[in-house]
């Protein structure tokens, strides 16, 4: 069998295999020069995991994905001092992540390259949250924001307009608590180019619906 040398590798998919710290130590020291793009989603990954994953140098890490792991605030505070330069995407479906991790997120110094990032699935961010991306000026390269069921309301959408996002094209909201008095901050928002997913399935069907015009009442006339 031919040898696969680690400094060679550019993808890594080792997701679903329920790691523990020890593993992402072990994984740490790998000589991982050249690796662009890992997937660690689904392994059950701790706050302890992610400390042990920033002890690694991976120079040139473009994607990096820890959906479905249970890395919380505490995780994303040892993720948010790592040496990541090269980051374009962050990946953080579903993680028990609140207010506090994002705005351990929201100071790191790879946040200025992030193009994509996804904080879904995370209910206790909320609004007081969201509210980091209006204070910090880390977002200029940003343009894929996913913010999908993450207990928002619409305070969150007034933080997230009056943030410093310039190359934003496109931002899910869907599955949160909004009501219909956003519809003028969604309009400017659409208007200035951003592509806004904010309605779930339901709230669609309800739209729609209510557009049909409606039937005749066959008893009238």
């Amino acid at each position: 069998k031919k040898k696969i040398e680690e400094d060679k590798i550019e993808k890594l998919d080792l997701s679903r295999n329920d790691f523990g710290p020890l593993d992402i130590k072990f994984l740490s020291e790998f000589n991982l020069k050249n690796l662009i793009d890992l997937d660690l989603s689904s392994n059950s990954i701790k706050p302890q995991g992610v400390f042990y994953f920033t002890q690694g140098k991976f120079p040139v890490l473009k994607t990096l994905n820890l959906n479905f792991n249970e890395i919380g605030d505490e995780g994303l505070f040892h993720l948010s001092n790592a040496v990541l330069n090269e980051l374009e995407q962050l990946f953080l479906f579903h993680n028990n992540i609140s207010k506090a991790g994002v705005e351990a997120l929201c100071k790191a110094d790879f946040a200025q390259n992030l193009v994509v990032l996804s904080l879904s699935e995370n209910q206790n961010i909320m609004d007081e949250g969201v509210q980091c991306f209006e204070k910090q000026k880390n977002w200029r390269r940003l343009m894929i924001l996913n913010l999908n069921r993450t207990g928002l309301t619409d305070q969150a959408v007034k933080y997230l307009i009056g943030s410093i996002m310039p190359n934003l094209k496109k931002i899910h909201l869907k599955g949160n608590n909004f009501t219909s008095a956003i519809n003028h901050e969604i309009s400017a928002w659409k208007l200035n180019g951003v592509m806004i997913d904010y309605l779930d399935d339901a709230q669609k069907r309800r739209r729609r619906k209510r557009r049909q015009p409606h039937a005749a009442n066959p008893g009238s006339g």
